[in-house]
């Protein structure tokens, strides 16, 4: 679960690109009311049960809410991973309230530099360009990623204030990090992962 430090109490949030609500669960099980949206009804039909937690079958392009909704929005991975920034930003930021959250969380520039297409893992190398590539997998490009001057200016452009960046590193007492992709010493040399923390101007 992404972690952050709001300065209020967790009340209508919504996570785009849900999965099966892992992390939509736990944040109910933290007093949030949840709208939790993922484009696959797979997805949604494996959404695990909880009485605060409503699935969606929805874009994040197009969240089916009104604007002002919603006091915290997160995506880890999800949406961010296989859709335009450019496209999702400016729509989170009209369904947040004024002074509300955002979170995201994506692969870091290095890390997708560094993967390998052969091998479907990431390496000691770097082998994609700045300030945009893709990751492909089986042929087709399975995400992209912008570099840290794209985002600021995506973020900026969409209305928000970036409060800060988390460069993300396993903690000492992990053993495994996402093992598909990358091993735990390449996670601990060089993040993978960054959360941006912003807010919706007021």
């Amino acid at each position: 679960m992404i972690a952050y430090r709001p300065v209020r109490k967790m009340g209508t949030t919504s996570e785009i690109g849900c999965g099966n609500g892992h992390d939509a669960v736990g944040f109910a099980r933290l007093g949030a009311n949840v709208m939790a949206l993922d484009l696959s009804e797979r997805q949604i039909a494996r959404g695990i049960p909880h009485p605060s937690v409503n699935y969606v079958c929805s874009k994040a392009e197009s969240v089916p809410a009104d604007d002002g909704t919603f006091d915290i929005v997160t995506c880890d991975h999800g949406s961010l991973d296989h859709s335009p920034a450019r496209l999702i930003l400016p729509e989170v930021s009209r369904v947040l309230k004024p002074g509300g959250v955002g979170v995201f969380c994506v692969y870091s520039p290095l890390a997708m530099m560094c993967f390998d297409i052969e091998s479907k893992k990431l390496g000691n190398r770097l082998l994609s360009p700045l300030p945009r590539a893709e990751l492909h997998y089986n042929g087709e490009v399975t995400s992209s990623y912008m570099s840290h001057g794209d985002w600021i200016r995506e973020l900026i452009d969409s209305g928000f204030v970036i409060e800060r960046l988390e460069e993300l590193r396993p903690c000492t007492a992990s053993t495994e990090y996402f093992g598909e992709l990358v091993d735990l010493e390449w996670a601990r040399k060089w993040p993978c992962d960054m959360a941006w923390v912003v807010r919706k101007r007021d």
